[in-house]
């Protein structure tokens, strides 16, 4: 099953929002076991009236969510391709795909610097 990538942070290192990735907020209650999930929001700030599954995604991936699954896996939760769909990706230059993977790996750097703080 593809697993579908989600961000460390939707900040960047200026401390502003990092263009085209939005806040998904999934309420447990929600989530079937078979991990098909409704009824959550999508938006770049946090709102839960209960307890919820937060992961940050880019607007390709909420674009697409009626494909996808939510499961457990290693104690986290992930988002994984259900049989049978296609997830599609857009289609970027080599200089945009190495620009987003800069900013991601920056990202990654600091929230991984913010925890140890």
């Amino acid at each position: 099953m593809e697993e579908i990538k989600t961000y460390p942070t939707i900040i960047d290192e200026n401390g502003e929002l990092i263009k085209n990735l939005r806040i998904l907020t999934v309420p447990l209650d929600c989530i079937e076991d078979d991990g098909v999930f409704y009824n959550y929001t999508a938006s770049t700030g946090v709102y839960a009236q209960k307890p919820s599954v937060v992961l940050i995604i880019d607007e390709n991936t909420m674009m697409q969510l009626e494909k996808l699954l939510l499961l457990q896996l290693d104690g986290k939760y992930k988002l994984f391709v259900k049989e049978n769909e296609i997830f599609t990706y857009p289609i970027e230059t080599e200089q945009e795909r190495e620009i987003r993977e800069l900013k991601e790996k920056l990202a990654a750097l600091e929230a991984a610097q913010h925890e140890g703080e």
